[in-house]
């Protein structure tokens, strides 16, 4: 069996707040630009589960970033975060601001998008669909743009990231103001942007190898740059964005 409504799924979760706590932690921890709720929380969405899902992600882009809300989180360390834009799914194609074609085949993938999720989904055992099947060919998905902080957006967007600076020298814009009491950064995130286009032009599949001083260099780089900017005046909010964010970058060129 299973939940014919959110409000018997809130029951069984043990309370509203509690699962849209967990929500706000992951929120708060993996720091989202972008937001994307498969389901708007309406009845469309099919059981309990689906409904909950929808509501708690709507209330949990805002409340991410009110410091009044789980204050408890803050005291462990974590802090208030405002993604950039949430997007629901599960809408009627007239109401869709953005529709990506899932069906687009990914030569790493060797299968469409839609084709992989399908083989994920054929795990779910309990769903009973060990036998669904996506024939190759678009896919098309419809995204609603729900809530943004960039203002005005274009009527049909192209990505989810539409109006986001998301190159890695536009980190440093996140300082705001503050970014000329660090002109280092920019410039050191300039330089590793220029390093990795060289790891990825020196990249051979029969030779990784090739790609590792560029992207030893540009670690080195991410490194240097977060240990000058830890101990500057910086408003805490943004100096923490971005202190988070240099230490991602900087696990990801380790890795």
């Amino acid at each position: 069996g299973f939940s014919k409504n959110a409000d018997e799924t809130f029951q069984k979760w043990g309370g509203h707040d509690a699962a849209l706590s967990d929500i706000i932690r992951e929120i708060r921890t993996f720091r989202p630009d972008v937001i994307v709720s498969r389901f708007d929380g309406s009845a469309r969405d099919g059981h309990g589960n689906h409904q909950a899902a929808g509501i708690l992600s709507r209330e949990a882009y805002k409340a991410a970033a009110d410091p009044n809300r789980f204050p408890e989180q803050l005291r462990e360390g974590l802090l208030p975060w405002q993604a950039k834009k949430l997007y629901i799914g599960n809408t009627p194609q007239n109401e869709a601001t953005l529709r990506p074609n899932v069906g687009a085949y990914s030569p790493i993938l060797g299968m469409s998008y839609a084709q992989f999720s399908t083989e994920g989904l054929k795990y779910q055992a309990s769903q009973g669909v060990g036998g669904f099947y996506v024939a190759p060919g678009d896919v098309m998905r419809n995204y609603k743009l729900a809530e943004s902080t960039l203002g005005q957006q274009r009527p049909a967007e192209t990505d989810f990231f539409d109006g986001i600076d998301v190159t890695l020298p536009g980190l440093a814009a996140r300082l705001g103001a503050d970014e000329s009491k660090a002109p280092f950064l920019r410039r050191a995130l300039s330089q590793a942007d220029k390093l990795v286009e060289q790891a990825a032009t020196n990249f051979r599949p029969e030779d990784p190898a090739a790609a590792a001083p560029m992207l030893v260099s540009a670690l080195q780089l991410l490194r240097d740059a977060a240990r000058q900017l830890d101990p500057l005046p910086i408003a805490p909010a943004a100096k923490a964005e971005v202190l988070a964010e240099l230490k991602d970058k900087q696990q990801q060129f380790a890795d």
